[in-house]
């Protein structure tokens, strides 16, 4: 029963091509298992973008750097909807020197949507840094998923 049992939101795959990834790691143990599961299971994933939305006292970079940006080609900064959200412009300065270009989608929705917008059928987009995110990209990947099949 075990080895049958799911989390949502956490390495939840909610859409293909590109892979679609929730997962909820806003601490740095998540985010570390989070980073551990992409070398491991999704090894032959060579571009990703990450959308990535956190709350107020979380350190984005150091939780992106558990993650570990090797395959990262892009990071979609947004906002989670909390009262304590941390800005998506914040967000995105923090990571601003990561090597890698950072945007501000500030609605998750849209975020997610552009990411997919900009990967092939072989990429992924991961969805992580706050459970609120992913909450809110989990609703949106469904209605995605129905507009792929018409």
């Amino acid at each position: 029963a075990f080895s049958k049992a799911t989390v949502p939101g956490r390495l939840e795959v909610v859409g293909r091509q590109p892979l679609v990834i929730l997962d909820g790691a806003h601490n740095r143990a998540g985010a570390a298992v989070l980073g551990q599961a992409l070398r491991d299971d999704f090894a032959a994933l060579e571009r990703i973008v990450v959308v990535f939305g956190c709350l107020r006292g979380r350190d984005p970079r150091e939780l992106l750097g558990e993650i570990g940006l090797d395959r990262v080609e892009s990071i979609i900064c947004c906002q989670p909807a909390s009262p304590r959200a941390q800005p998506a412009e914040q967000v995105a300065d923090a990571l601003a020197d990561t090597g890698r270009p950072v945007q501000v989608v500030p609605e998750v929705a849209d975020a997610l949507e552009a990411a997919r917008a900009r990967m092939s059928e072989s990429d992924a987009v991961v969805v992580t840094g706050s459970l609120y995110v992913v909450g809110a990209a989990r609703s949106v990947a469904g209605r995605l998923a129905l507009l792929d099949r018409e």
